[in-house]
């Protein structure tokens, strides 16, 4: 837990961390919200487990529970730009179905292959 005092008047040494958007971000895409607080290497993490449902619930408790300390100043962040987290959904967004659509060809085809 970071202690080290802040100005209250300036909020140096605060991020400008919002609970609410940290949490929406983790609703889209697993480990988003993370990324969103600074926290990149557990953001891949709950991203790579994302396929799992109770992950995915975590990373929404996480990443608002991490903003809101972020926000009271009892820990320090390092904000991505809310730009970037939503570059990185939007890649998400079209990686995911072509994916999917690899997968699904590659299935067709094997059933194919296997039929006498």
């Amino acid at each position: 837990m970071n202690r080290a005092p802040f100005c209250e008047g300036c909020a140096a040494g605060r991020a400008e961390q919002r609970p609410e958007v940290a949490a929406l971000f983790s609703a889209l895409c697993p480990g988003l919200g993370q990324v969103y607080n600074g926290e990149i290497g557990k953001g891949v993490a709950f991203f790579l487990a994302g396929i799992l449902i109770l992950p995915w619930i975590w990373s929404l408790w996480d990443a608002a529970r991490v903003a809101a300390a972020i926000q009271r100043g009892e820990r320090t962040g390092s904000t991505v730009p809310t730009g970037v987290v939503l570059l990185v959904l939007k890649i998400v967004a079209v990686l995911v179905p072509l994916l999917l659509i690899v997968v699904i060809v590659g299935i067709v085809a094997m059933l194919s292959a296997a039929r006498p």
